[in-house]
């Protein structure tokens, strides 16, 4: 392998590794791109995108709740959780009488 092949190699390896690839995937990729396996190649590349597309989903749904939750605190609303409808500003009162009998 002559010196700008090992460049491009290094550069594609460190590309993937910025992308969130492990070791097994990037050697794997390597080897199949290395080999002439364009297809087997870009089929390990469509793989961890879709990876970290399902991660990305998560992380939003996970914030949307949030947003949901921080919404209602502010508006002083009730929300339902878990099946139950919790009505902020009763729920807080309570916990507040709670306390100031401890």
């Amino acid at each position: 392998m002559d010196c700008n092949e090992k460049c491009k190699k290094e550069a594609m390896a460190q590309c993937l590794k910025d992308a969130g690839c492990e070791d097994t995937v990037i050697e794997r990729f390597l080897e199949d791109f290395g080999s002439g396996r364009l297809k087997e190649s870009i089929r390990i590349l469509q793989k961890h995108r879709e990876t970290l597309l399902d991660d990305l989903h998560r992380g939003q749904k996970r914030i949307d709740c949030l947003d949901y939750l921080i919404f209602m605190l502010q508006t002083k609303k009730s929300w339902i959780c878990c099946g139950q409808k919790i009505d902020v500003e009763k729920e807080c009162l309570r916990k507040a009488s709670d306390k100031a009998r401890e």
